[in-house]
C-alpha cells in the first residue's frame, strides 16, 4: 500500500465522522432547545449593580506600654504584670513539682482507690495508670490545677470514701475556686 491510497483512505474516514457528528446535532435536542426558548419568552431579568465598595479607616497600631499577647505572663494570669502580681490577685501558690509529682498529670487520669487509716490520719490511695499506688495526704497537691487535698473521708458502712480537692482556675482573667469531689473506685467485691 502506498502513502497516497492511505492518506486518501484516511481523510475519507474522517469526512465520515465529521458528516456523522454534524449529522446527529439538532434532531437530538431539538425538544430541549424548544422548551427552553417557551420557558424564557416570558422572563425579564434584571442584574442588580454591585454595591459600592467604601474603604475602611486605617488606624496605625501604637502598643505603648501594653504587653505582649504571646508573652507568657499574659498566658498565666490573663492581666498585666502577670508574674509579680499573680499572688496579689489571688493567683495559685508557686507549687514545687519536684515534692508533688502528681500536679504534671491531669486530674482525668489520677484514680482514686480507696482510703487508709495510719496513726489515727485519713490517707488517699491514687493511682496513676502503670505506676505504683502512692498514699496523698490532707494538704498535698493533685493535677494541673492546683488542686490541693481539703478533706479524705474514709470509707464507711455506707459510703467507699470521697477526696475533696479545691482547685484554684483561671476564668477570663478572674480566679476561681472550685471544688472536687472523687468518690472511690469500686474494684468488686473482695475474696
Amino acid at each position: 500500500m502506498t502513502a497516497s491510497v492511505y492518506l486518501s483512505r484516511r481523510v475519507l474516514f474522517l469526512l465520515c465522522c465529521m458528516g456523522f457528528v454534524a449529522g446527529c446535532g439538532d434532531a437530538e435536542h431539538g425538544d430541549v432547545q424548544a422548551w427552553m426558548r417557551e420557558s424564557s419568552k416570558d422572563l425579564q431579568g434584571h442584574v442588580p449593580d454591585l454595591p459600592q465598595i467604601k474603604p475602611l479607616d486605617i488606624k496605625p497600631y501604637e502598643p505603648g506600654d501594653l504587653i505582649s499577647p504571646f508573652s507568657p505572663g499574659k498566658v498565666i494570669s490573663g492581666g498585666v504584670g502577670a508574674t509579680t502580681q499573680s499572688s496579689k490577685a489571688g493567683g495559685p501558690p508557686q507549687v514545687n513539682p519536684d515534692a508533688y509529682p502528681l500536679t504534671k498529670v491531669p486530674l482525668e487520669a489520677i484514680r482514686f482507690l480507696g482510703t487508709i487509716i495510719v496513726n489515727k490520719e485519713a490517707r488517699a490511695l491514687v493511682q496513676i495508670e502503670r505506676e505504683p499506688i502512692r498514699q496523698v495526704r490532707v494538704g498535698d497537691y493533685l493535677g494541673q490545677n492546683n488542686g490541693r487535698v481539703q478533706r479524705i473521708e474514709p470509707s464507711g458502712s455506707s459510703t467507699s470514701g470521697q477526696l475533696i480537692l479545691k482547685e484554684r482556675l483561671l476564668d477570663k482573667g478572674v480566679w476561681i475556686d472550685r471544688d472536687t469531689v472523687f468518690p472511690a473506685q469500686d474494684k468488686g467485691e473482695r475474696k
